[in-house]
């Protein structure tokens, strides 16, 4: 299933529970397309999300605290104008569909009760959140602005009418009757029948109720009897199921799909709270897109730059194959030189006995018939000469290019699994320290830089992990003790793990040797082979790259890296 208007049903329901009636008391943006509202009352305090993101749209009640921006976006001064104190009073899904409304009872400019809709419309990149003042409809602002020129059906602006989205001709699936879904059913139900027949409704989601639909009609119910049923049981549903693969979240659902479907799975977590379930299948793949926003222009850059290596390891490698050859041209020279005494100016080749090969054949030389013997020697002897000091120099500058391969598939590395803004900020300044990216001076605040990942094992033993090259160089070379244990990934770029203390147990180490594995470019790998040593052992050759050591006396752990369990402070 997918976050649909069936699943934002249930969202529905646990909003009326907890919020409606209270105030709201805090208004945040923390991104450029997502509000968090604060709401304090009888049963507590509580953060709303509401999203516009394209690929993540949603609203659901949520426990973690985002960080806000230095400064307040327009969208936010405007909902702290109208909405910030003002009273939850109704919250209601139009006909069914990916569309909540939020009606707020609040003062207006001149000190008289108005009410205000905030409405979250959850369409794919249609997304969008919008105020609207209710007595005339007039849109008061909206967190994406759409034009005439994007969408001619309606107007999402401004001062402009707000207008709901082109209707569809489907049933709502909580308020239908029979009759009219008998005139739309076809003979035989189909998968797709529930997404075709009701609003909100995804394909996903068609599928796992068509099943249960068809389950009740060979219990004896009647096509329409057993489609009602199947909705009033999804409708009332208490349970949330996230199936994961990999400790990875792969899916959601309302209802349990059946067994052959469920077989792909490694494993089912179960929620009781519908915003529980989703923030747990969808943060981490919403956070993972958000930094993936932010940091396209340096992706970018290191792509841009990895090609460039690439394509210089490529000349270089093609100069050492060349270069390869360059015996034949000394051997002709010195065979040349053997045979001074019976060659002669003019001619056009040599045939000669090739001393150094042990059945001694007998070898021609193409020979310059303009110049002289000596000249033809010295030019064989030129030619290798050549060849040596262009192999001499492509295999300095190919370590060199190594190297830089090495450390732009690190930054490359340490990007995608950035977790916040002052993770973005750390690596870009890493970049223009390096040369890769140009100085530009800037009024904005600083991000605060960020600090490595802290974990504690089973055995409550403290493990680092950095986020990028700037932290494994710190954890390695100033934070860890020399007896400390040092872990990474072989032949992958990734982070440097770190185990304080000595006397912990092989658990603790393989579950050290899991976060480095999981930390790294080889996350979705299999018998990840995983290098541990002491810190003593590890050394950061001068003039180096950040992050990159070299290291001595190592063992090797295998590992299938797995989501981490353990608890992060």
């Amino acid at each position: 299933m997918a976050f649909d208007g069936l699943y934002l049903q249930a969202i529905t329901k646990e909003l009326k529970e907890n919020i409606l009636n209270t105030r709201a008391d805090k208004v945040h943006q923390p991104e450029k397309d997502e509000i968090v509202l604060t709401f304090r009352g009888r049963t507590g305090t509580h953060r709303l999300l509401l999203t516009s993101s394209a690929d993540h749209a949603r609203v659901h009640l949520t426990e973690e605290a985002k960080p806000n921006p230095k400064e307040a976006p327009l969208f936010t001064m405007v909902l702290r104008k109208y909405v910030q104190g003002g009273k939850l009073v109704r919250i209601e899904q139009p006909q069914g569909d990916r569309i909540l409304n939020l009606t707020f009872e609040a003062t207006d400019e001149m000190g008289f009760y108005s009410n205000y809709i905030l409405i979250c419309e959850m369409m794919g990149r249609h997304s969008n959140i919008v105020l609207v003042r209710e007595r005339d409809q007039k849109i008061m602002e909206c967190i994406k602005h759409v034009g005439a020129d994007v969408n001619s059906y309606r107007l999402l602006l401004p001062g402009a009418s707000y207008q709901l989205p082109p209707p569809q001709d489907k049933l709502d699936p909580t308020d239908y009757l029979d009759a009219a879904l008998s005139e739309r059913l076809t003979e035989d139900l189909t998968e797709n029948d529930f997404a075709r027949l009701f609003s909100g409704i995804s394909k996903m989601t068609s599928k796992v109720l068509y099943q249960a639909c068809a389950d009740r009609i060979q219990a004896g119910q009647t096509l329409t009897e057993a489609i009602r049923s199947t909705l009033e049981s999804a409708l009332k549903a208490d349970t949330f199921f996230v199936f994961l693969q990999k400790d990875v979240p792969r899916d959601i659902s309302l209802l349990l799909p059946e067994e052959a479907a469920l077989s792909q799975y490694d494993e089912i977590e179960e929620f009781s709270s519908p915003s529980l379930a989703l923030e747990f299948f969808l943060s981490e793949k919403d956070k993972s897109n958000r930094v993936r926003d932010r940091s396209q222009d340096i992706l970018r850059i290191v792509s841009a730059n990895l090609e460039r290596v690439q394509r210089k390891i490529q000349i270089l490698e093609d100069v050492l194959t060349e270069s390869s050859t360059k015996e034949e041209f000394r051997i002709r020279g010195e065979l040349i030189k053997a045979n001074l005494y019976q060659l002669k100016d003019g001619q056009n080749q040599a045939v000669v006995i090739d001393y150094y090969s042990e059945d001694q054949p007998t070898v021609v030389i193409e020979l310059d018939p303009h110049k002289s013997i000596t000249d033809n020697m010295q030019r064989y002897f030129n030619q290798y000469n050549k060849y040596k000091r262009s192999e001499e120099n492509a295999r300095e500058q190919l370590l060199l290019a190594q190297d830089e391969l090495n450390y732009l598939n690190s930054v490359a590395d340490s990007v995608m699994r950035s977790e916040d803004p002052s993770d973005i900020a750390e690596i870009r300044q890493e970049l223009v320290v390096a040369g890769y990216i140009r100085f530009k001076s800037s009024k904005k605040k600083k991000e605060s830089p960020s600090k490595p990942m802290r974990f504690k094992s089973t055995e409550g033993v403290t493990i680092y992990v950095g986020k990028n090259n700037n932290q494994n160089d710190y954890l390695t070379t100033k934070l860890a003790d020399p007896n400390d244990t040092w872990l990474h990934t072989k032949n992958y770029p990734g982070s440097h793990v770190i185990i304080k203390g000595t006397g912990f147990s092989d658990e603790t180490l393989l579950e050290a040797a899991n976060l480095a594995a999981w930390y790294s470019k080889a996350q979705t790998g299999s018998k990840v082979p995983v290098d541990y040593t002491l810190v003593r052992h590890v050394k950061k050759p001068s003039g180096s790259k950040p992050g990159m050591v070299i290291y001595t006396t190592n063992k090797t752990v295998f590992i299938d890296p797995g989501m981490p369990r353990l608890e992060r402070f």
